[in-house]
């Protein structure tokens, strides 16, 4: 009878099971997440089954379990689950075999940091083929979009496909970013002491490939509270008139052209209509931007 440091314990029982060896411990079957040192080292001495010679796998019944817990003199574990499924290791191609390979796949594919992560939704469990065999992936569209990603896979062996399955993934990167230290208006300039070089853990997406030098290039294209990481979408180039701007109004006829100057009312881009008061009469018109600090009245769209 093994002497056990644990007593009434409610054990759950997992779905399924990699094992390293055919002997079977009920270490192997149960979830182990609770459970402190002593106590996983008392499950590792109860024998529940073996896999037989030639077999990859089998069913291991609560049932089971239950008959050999008696008869060991350990009946007052209580194991919850149906049934277990218990895989041999040696005769599977291992889920580690599979992430390789879809990594080293996806990193050919995209341009990705040493510390990027991979994050897997289900991977099968595959008995190997008799002979030699490769794993080859493929994909038809990984999206740097949302950072998810749908594997094509195949196991092929003396030229014919064994296996044929999909491995849905998510992945994450390691980014350089920057925090702005205090908040911003709409329309604001970003200046090189308002910004806090970090590195941010997020899912694979283009929000982030932009450099230091195109963020002070720009202004914010809204408002930006403290703190706030710095994205594509929070960043506009800067516009080509700003409010105050004394501009070149160009104005374009049928027979003629003339200039004069007017005071811009709003920050404008280029193509963007922007409103402006005649500095002589005060008088208050729109006309469109065409360059830096020059706007355009074309008379022959009218």
């Amino acid at each position: 009878m093994i002497c056990f440091q644990i007593q009434a314990l409610n054990l759950k029982l997992k779905n399924k099971v990699n094992v390293r060896n055919s002997h079977i411990y009920l270490s192997d079957l149960v979830d182990k997440g609770n459970l402190n040192e002593r106590q996983i080292q008392s499950l590792e001495e109860i024998l529940i089954a073996e896999i037989p010679e030639k077999q990859s796998f089998i069913n291991i019944s609560n049932k089971q379990i239950s008959d050999v817990l008696r008869q060991t003199g350990s009946d007052e574990l209580i194991v919850k689950g149906p049934l277990v499924s218990v895989y041999l290791e040696s005769n599977l191609i291992t889920q580690d075999e599979i992430k390789t390979q879809i990594e080293t796949y996806v990193r050919s594919q995209i341009k990705l940091s040493e510390n990027a992560e991979f994050e897997y939704l289900k991977i099968p469990i595959l008995k190997k083929p008799e002979s030699d065999y490769v794993l080859k992936c493929s994909s038809p569209e990984l999206n740097q979009g949302n950072g998810r990603a749908i594997v094509l896979c195949k196991v092929i062996a003396q030229g014919n496909t064994v296996y044929d399955f999909t491995v849905n993934l998510k992945i994450f990167d390691i980014y350089e970013v920057y925090q702005i230290k205090s908040s911003m208006k709409q329309s604001e300039k970003f200046l090189p002491d308002n910004l806090i070089k970090t590195y941010s853990k997020e899912v694979l997406n283009l929000k982030y490939q932009m450099s230091y030098q195109e963020i002070l290039e720009c202004v914010s294209s809204t408002y930006l509270p403290k703190g706030k990481i710095i994205t594509v979408n929070d960043i506009r180039t800067e516009p080509l008139v700003f409010r105050d701007d004394i501009v070149d109004v160009v104005i374009k006829g049928n027979s003629f052209n003339m200039n004069y100057k007017a005071l811009a009312k709003n920050n404008a881009w280029i193509g963007e209509k922007v409103t402006l008061e005649n500095i002589e009469n005060k008088k208050i018109f729109n006309a469109t931007v065409i360059a830096k600090n020059t706007v355009l009245i074309d008379l022959e769209e009218k």
